[in-house]
């Protein structure tokens, strides 16, 4: 723990992000977040989801901790989100329903 009066270096993690054909309106897709995380322990961990995002925190030692804050453009399904930890790196697929938004779209005609 960081000593009184000193303050914790907050490290700002950006996911590797892929997903398998998101938004295709298939039903449910998946994203695919990995976190390069190293130094924390996997009981440090706290993630937390919401339909509309991902947050992230965990301590790096005594004075960092790793943080990121991603929203995402459909809506997860936070109960079937599956996460795992291994060597420092923290892998989280994130469940999805996004329907084609031109599912329902006019076709124009072009001259």
């Amino acid at each position: 723990m960081a000593e009184k009066g000193t303050t914790k270096e907050m490290i700002w993690v950006s996911p590797n992000f892929t997903d398998d054909n998101a938004c295709s309106g298939e039903g449910t897709d998946v994203y695919h977040l990995t976190y390069e995380i190293p130094g924390t322990s996997k009981d440090g961990i706290k993630l937390r989801v919401i339909k509309d995002g991902i947050r992230l925190t965990a301590p790096r030692g005594s004075d960092a901790e790793y943080w990121s804050d991603i929203s995402f453009c459909c809506e997860a399904d936070p109960s079937k989100v599956k996460a795992s930890y291994s060597e420092g790196v923290l892998k989280v697929d994130v469940p999805i329903m996004c329907p084609d938004p031109f599912q329902s779209a006019v076709d124009v005609h072009v001259e």
